[in-house]
């Protein structure tokens, strides 16, 4: 099996950042079309009708009553509405009413140290905290924390201009703070897409360069004052990004395209061939050489960036290679392995020097020195050594003396993503990733009536069959626990990170739970709490149902597209037809299974009696489905669209 992994991305991955998200957007016009092979109990395949709703519409809940329930992300609201209306109704506020929202108040604090980078001078280390919402600078020299600076969203990459004068820290929700570093505080904020994981700056300092993965964009604003100058589109999902020695050239690792080409003069955007796919970037000092992390394929791609000629680099089994950093020199390439390691390569990409690191070692900076710090999300710490070294020192911790932290300081976001109804009806609950919570609804009277603080990013959560209690997931793989009679948690598991589906077995003796990141699933007696089975199906596992019986398995993959788990015999297969999954939805009498792909705008429907697809829904290239639930009898489904609408299919 594969270790844990944890990759600093939202929950929604491939969202559409939409703006005035705090108002109902009024009705448009319907689009409607003759049914084409719905009937009896299911769903039609084209008539569906389409209603506007900002925010990022995302997670999706249909009671026995028809009550439909939409958590809204950026609006921090779940809007409300019975199945047959033409419009939402007023959104339920989740916001707790006050002005900061406290993380980690079950237990210990958890920072999730996830990104790195020195000043030019190597005199101050600056650390994104994706759980803990903000920078910690480090003093390098005395391997102290100094100071901690809240951001109000989680902590996703930075970058350090070249005069050392600012930080750009990138957050989960799409900002960009801006920091001084000669006093420690926010001074400015610019906004790009969701899932803003690259930082670059051209060469003369003047120009900072984000990208977004969910938008498929690169922006650029210019340093003096934080204005806007120009985004570039490059398509697929971009991650790590580069600027070329001579300012024309801006390169992007991406998770579909491999690695991206922008031509800065005229936006032009080329991809080079022989990559399969591109996650971590570096360049070499002199600039002759790009580095290209795979983590899937456990490879690094080495881009002679005046050819663009591509050198395949092979790691070893289990490998998971992250970000990348180079010395000085340009002689040494440091690469972080997600499998627990530090990797130390020369120029030809051997492997020179391997050193064991625990707590999920992820982001890597090396100082003009020769000081190597590495960042490791789940032991809040960074460790530190001098190229050369045998080990390395005692981590530095970036928890503050404080026993909590304070989340969103500067904007307070829940982020609504998941919500599900208890069998009932009477109660709606919602994770909120922001916020890292769970929101009590009451279904009846559309209001708030609880907050459940979670101590890290809420990401997805089921309501058990008798509705006594709610299993909630979090970023870093902790599995919460609620008891529904009192709105408290009780208990906690742990699986991978990034565990986006819930799924119970029919009568409700087990509970299944996926991790993207592990590319596991795992099972858990809902009496004991006891781990009953793991389940390897690789990839990027996302949504899960169970089939009637309680035989089968089925989780949506955005690798694999839909894998088919025999329970008894823990055998995995995959279903035939699909390109990817995301979300995953099975009709009442499960006789039909719905898989979106946001990126294909596509939905997929799978016979699973033959676990083939036995029809494809194209949405087009402007709706982005997300998640789908379905009416009590079967015969509507409703699909959020990331784009921006409720999709309903009669």
């Amino acid at each position: 099996m594969r270790f844990t992994r944890l990759v600093p991305i939202l929950a929604i991955s491939g969202a559409v950042i939409l703006t005035g998200c705090n108002h109902e957007m009024p009705l448009s016009p319907l689009a409607a079309s003759r049914d084409s092979g719905g009937g009896g109990n299911h769903p039609g395949d084209s008539t569906f009708t389409s209603i506007p709703l900002d925010g990022e519409p995302y997670g999706v809940a249909v009671s026995a009553s028809g009550q439909v329930f939409v958590a809204r992300v950026l609006a921090d609201l779940v809007s409300p509405m019975r199945l047959g209306d033409g419009a939402f109704a007023a959104g339920i506020n989740v916001e707790t009413g006050t002005s900061t929202v406290v993380c980690d108040t079950l237990d210990e604090t958890f920072m999730g140290s996830v990104h790195v980078a020195f000043n030019p001078a190597g005199t101050r280390a600056y650390v994104t905290d994706q759980f803990g919402n903000a920078v910690s600078v480090l003093d390098p020299a005395a391997h102290t924390l100094l100071a901690t600076i809240p951001l109000g969203d989680g902590g996703f990459n930075l970058g350090v201009s070249p005069n050392g004068a600012r930080v750009y820290a990138t957050t989960a929700g799409g900002h960009v703070r801006v920091i001084s570093t000669a006093t420690n505080s926010v001074v400015d904020s610019m906004v790009v897409g969701s899932a803003p994981n690259g930082v670059a700056f051209s060469p003369d300092g003047g120009t900072v360069y984000v990208s977004s993965r969910d938008a498929g964009t690169v922006t650029a604003f210019r340093t003096s004052d934080d204005g806007f100058i120009t985004s570039y589109t490059v398509g697929g999902r971009p991650q790590r990004i580069a600027v070329s020695p001579d300012g024309a050239i801006l390169y992007a690792a991406n998770e579909d395209q491999g690695l991206d080409v922008v031509t800065l003069s005229n936006g032009t955007v080329t991809t080079v061939s022989g990559l399969t796919t591109g996650y971590g970037l570096g360049i070499t000092p002199d600039g002759a050489q790009l580095w290209v992390t795979s983590p899937g394929e456990g490879r690094v791609y080495m881009v002679d960036r005046q050819t663009l000629a591509v050198t395949t680099v092979q790691l070893a089994g289990g490998v998971v290679p992250r970000n990348v950093a180079f010395n000085a020199a340009g002689t040494t390439g440091v690469v972080t392995d997600g499998a627990g390691n530090v990797l130390f390569l020369n120029q030809q990409g051997t492997v020179q020097q391997t050193l064991p690191l625990g707590g999920e070692p992820y982001g890597v900076a090396i100082s003009s020195g020769g000081e190597v710090l590495v960042a490791r999300v789940l032991a809040d710490s960074v460790s530190p050594m001098q190229l050369g070294d045998a080990s390395f020192g005692a981590g530095i911790s970036v928890e503050p003396s404080a026993p909590t932290i304070t989340c969103d300081t500067v904007m307070q976001a829940m982020g609504p993503v998941h919500v599900a109804l208890n069998p009932a009806g009477s109660r709606a609950y919602v994770t909120d990733q922001f916020g890292n919570a769970v929101s009590v609804i009451d279904a009846a009277n559309r209001t708030l009536i609880a907050t459940i603080r979670l101590g890290d990013g809420g990401f997805n959560l089921g309501v058990s069959p008798d509705g006594q209690r709610v299993y909630a997931t979090t970023a870093g793989g902790r599995v919460y626990v609620i008891a529904t009679s009192s709105n408290t948690v009780v208990d906690s598991l742990t699986v991978g990170s990034a565990p986006n589906g819930v799924a119970f077995s029919p009568g409700g003796r087990t509970v299944y739970i996926s991790s993207r990141d592990a590319g596991t699933v795992t099972a858990f007696n809902t009496s004991t709490l006891q781990q009953v089975a793991v389940y390897l199906v690789g990839g990027a596992p996302q949504r899960l149902a169970v089939s009637p019986s309680g035989s089968t398995l089925y989780a949506a993959n955005e690798v694999h597209g839909l894998d088919v788990v025999n329970l008894s015999t823990g055998t995995v297969t995959e279903a035939a037809g699909l390109s990817t999954g995301y979300g995953l939805g099975q009709t009442p009498d499960g006789t039909q299974l719905w898989v979106t792909s946001p990126l294909e705008g596509v939905i997929y429907i799978v016979d699973p009696t033959t676990n083939s697809v036995t029809r494809t829904l194209n949405l087009g290239t402007e709706i982005v489905p997300r998640n789908v639930a379905f009416s009590a009898d079967g015969k509507t489904a409703v699909v959020t669209n990331g784009a921006g609408s409720v999709l309903f299919f009669k």
